[in-house]
């Protein structure tokens, strides 16, 4: 396992560089942007891509053909990449969370329960998005699976710009933010939604035939 997810790793370093710049800019952006919700949920969706493009490269590079001859099942090359993208979000999620944090001290108010609000959006778009599209890319493979990843992640791109542009400069005021029992409720709530994800790509992946 270990060796799987360092191969991942060296991949992710090798392949996804671009997307450390990008993220860069956003975060970069997010304090000088007010209320714009997108510039933070960006990244989150970014981070979650991380494991798709992973995948696209193996079956490009017929690693999972070749995996097939290794001591390692099916069920560990799903895990390997799973913890790869929560590995991902959970470093873009600190260095939003820092991006927030500045952002809010700025405005010169920081609020525990505003930034609580924040990251625990953050949180469920890094759990949610890869939740549903990942299982599509193990039952169907990652050419038709990517198709429908990038219409789920251009619906998720397009809702966190309407919410940012609509709603968001009341999306969280003081006085109506929500209690950090209700966040951590929905991060939870996020967190099985994740794993009931790797269940379903695990059984997915068991049955499908590699060509």
């Amino acid at each position: 396992m270990k060796g799987l997810l360092l191969k991942d790793a060296y991949m992710a370093a090798k392949y996804c560089r671009a997307y450390l710049l990008i993220v860069a800019v956003f975060l970069i952006a997010a304090p000088f942007s007010g209320d714009n919700l997108f510039l933070m949920m960006y990244p989150c969706i970014l981070a979650s891509m991380v494991p798709v493009n992973l995948l696209a490269y193996d079956a490009q590079s017929k690693w999972e053909q070749y995996a097939g001859t290794l001591p390692c099942s099916r069920d560990q090359l799903v895990s390997a990449k799973y913890l790869i993208g929560l590995l991902s979000s959970c470093g873009v999620l600190v260095v939003t969370g820092i991006a927030q944090v500045i952002r809010l001290a700025m405005d010169g108010d920081v609020q525990l329960q505003q930034v609580g609000a924040l990251m625990a959006m953050a949180m469920i778009t890094s759990c949610v998005v890869p939740a549903i599209t990942l299982p599509l890319i193990f039952r169907f493979g990652p050419e038709k699976g990517r198709i429908l990843y990038l219409v789920v992640v251009g619906m998720a791109c397009g809702i966190s710009a309407v919410v940012s542009i609509s709603s968001s400069p009341a999306l969280f005021p003081q006085e109506r933010s929500p209690e950090l029992p209700v966040l951590g409720l929905a991060c939870l709530a996020a967190a099985v939604v994740y794993g009931a994800s790797w269940y379903l790509s695990v059984r997915f992946y068991r049955k499908r035939e590699l060509k």
